[in-house]
């Protein structure tokens, strides 16, 4: 019927015929011969539509070449819909690399994706690496966050400021992280710093509020790794309770009982008793805060340098079974009542 109307019939006759048959042409597979038919009437996208739609991609982009350039972008993107789709990602490498960097993302590939990206160019590899530390720290997982940035490097990019920042409070406030055995991870988070520094200082970042931020982190995680790093020598266990002291200053950033708790272990740990009663005492504090929402006392730092303005934990960092709060210092310092009853005493007149 088709043919006979294309070759007796008026053009509008002619036309309404193949656009009645094309379709079923198709809805029986057909899909050469309705774009044949469409083709003679020249209706060059209904054409490469039927190719399209029959897969017949080389015959499609070679209609729109020679007979309607326009349509050249077209036949593109539903090919690389098509291989969307279809999951064939190595296939979309070689037509649209960005979209195949964006399903590898989409489909969690994460290795293939930075793979892919590490044969393009130092931006496209870092947008795509910055996309993957993004996911891990969503799911609590900034270790293998650092390791990624430790591999690839830390560029300077403004838009990743909020990554490294959210990465470095998220490893500092990590629970049981200050013994010998978290010098790597601390080693690894100071040589990021101490990288991005570096790449700041000679950009347009240089000396910027930001810049000056990510200088105090290195500093905290230098403290952080030099404090690991001594807790494995027993002559060095003092260096490692100054360094945990020091770190009272930074408790903007560390949280305020996983800071004070540290420092009245390592106090305790070589005999600083006065020292280790006040940290533990404000520790106490600290949780006693939390269930009453009351601030908690800093009289005992008035002449210090330790910040008072701090925010107070949500929830505490460190986690201990909690008793009354004399019975839970008592505990931690190991003494017997009536030795808590003279320490408490002795304690307070030192302060």
């Amino acid at each position: 019927a088709a043919e006979l109307s294309i070759k007796f019939l008026s053009g509008d006759r002619a036309t309404e015929v193949v656009q009645l048959v094309g379709p079923r042409l198709a809805q029986l597979r057909k899909f050469n011969a309705a774009a044949e038919l469409y083709l003679n009437m020249d209706l060059i996208k209904e054409a490469i539509d039927a190719f399209i739609e029959g897969e017949e991609w080389n015959k499609a982009k070679r209609v729109a070449k020679e007979l309607e350039p326009r349509y050249e972008n077209y036949v593109d993107e539903k090919y690389k819909e098509h291989l969307k789709n279809q999951g064939r990602v190595e296939s979309l490498v070689g037509v649209d690399v960005m979209a195949a960097l964006d399903l590898y993302a989409e489909k969690g590939q994460w290795e293939k994706c930075l793979d892919t990206a590490s044969k393009q160019n130092f931006k496209i590899l870092h947008k795509y690496v910055a996309l993957y530390a993004t996911h891990l720290i969503k799911d609590d997982d900034a270790l293998k966050a650092l390791q990624l940035y430790t591999q690839h490097g830390a560029p300077p990019n403004p838009q990743n400021f909020n990554i490294y920042k959210r990465l470095f409070l998220d490893l500092i406030n990590l629970s049981n992280t200050d013994g010998p055995e978290s010098y790597r991870m601390w080693a690894d988070l100071r040589n990021f710093l101490q990288q991005l520094c570096e790449n700041m200082s000679k950009s347009a970042e240089a000396n910027s509020p930001a810049h000056e931020d990510f200088e105090q982190m290195l500093l905290i995680a230098h403290y952080l790794a030099t404090r690991s790093a001594a807790k494995g020598v027993e002559q060095l266990l003092s260096v490692a309770a100054k360094v945990s002291v020091s770190l009272l200053r930074y408790t903007e950033l560390i949280h305020t009982d996983k800071a004070f708790y540290e420092a009245g272990l390592a106090c305790k740990a070589i005999g600083w008793e006065n020292m280790a009663f006040i940290f533990f005492n404000h520790f106490v504090d600290l949780c006693d805060a939390l269930d009453d929402g009351r601030a908690p006392d800093h009289s005992d730092f008035l002449d210090t340098d330790i910040p008072f303005e701090v925010p107070l934990p949500t929830k505490l960092c460190v986690t201990v079974r909690k008793p009354s709060p004399p019975t839970r210092l008592r505990s931690t310092l190991k003494l017997q009542p009536d030795r808590w009853r003279q320490y408490r005493c002795h304690a307070a007149n030192q302060i």
